[in-house]
């Protein structure tokens, strides 16, 4: 299957420059560098939010306290 990859990692510039037409594993393999990034954002961002309303985290495990925030409405 054909998928179309926007080479900057932007899907709001859709210039025919910036598209390219990959198979889905390639495309995969093109975003990789921009979806580690986005996930390393996401958990320091989960991370804050906890410090920030659930206050220091002590003896508690990590994937404890990610788990309790993704299940937590908005």
């Amino acid at each position: 299957m054909l998928a179309a990859a926007h080479l900057d990692n932007d899907p709001a510039n859709n210039r025919l420059a910036n598209l390219k037409g990959l198979c889905q594993s390639c495309h995969m393999l093109h975003d990789r560098p921009h979806h580690l990034a986005q996930r390393w954002l996401t958990y320091r961002r989960r991370w804050a939010i906890g410090d920030l309303f659930l206050g220091q985290y002590g003896p508690q495990s990590y994937p404890t306290v990610f788990a309790t925030l993704a299940s937590t409405p908005g």
